[in-house]
């Protein structure tokens, strides 16, 4: 079924690309943004070799070396870090980016970085 709406069809293109041009400028700051946040963030990690992690309830001194990806430190530190997972009939392939993965022994930590503020609500089962 066809509805008519009696829409000029200059003044709709005209002002759907104007949204769409929004869209995409708010979409290009935040990715800016973003990407600035996990840049300082990366860095605070290696300042440092020797990390202390009491800011996340974990007690010793974890190590973190720039560009090393071996799960074999007992007590590592790897921001950034890829992960990618083939399944075994091969058919189902992931891969992604942990912001922060934390190794203390046989305990793995995954921290994922949000840049909403604290106060935003968040939807959820109950409201």
């Amino acid at each position: 079924m066809v509805v008519k709406l009696g829409l000029d069809p200059i003044i709709f293109e005209k002002t759907r690309l104007e949204i769409q041009q929004g869209y995409d400028n708010e979409r290009k700051k935040s990715c800016e943004r973003g990407t600035k946040i996990h840049s300082e963030f990366e860095e605070i990690y290696y300042k440092s070799e020797k990390q202390d992690l009491k800011k996340f309830g974990l007690g010793g001194v974890f190590t973190c070396k720039k560009g090393y990806y071996e799960l074999d430190l007992e007590k590592g530190v790897y921001p950034e870090f890829l992960i990618s997972l083939k399944s075994s009939d091969g058919i189902l392939r992931v891969a992604g980016q942990i912001d922060l993965l934390i190794k203390d022994g046989n305990d793995i930590y995954i921290y994922d970085y949000k840049g909403l503020p604290l106060d935003t609500k968040i939807l959820t089962e109950f409201g």
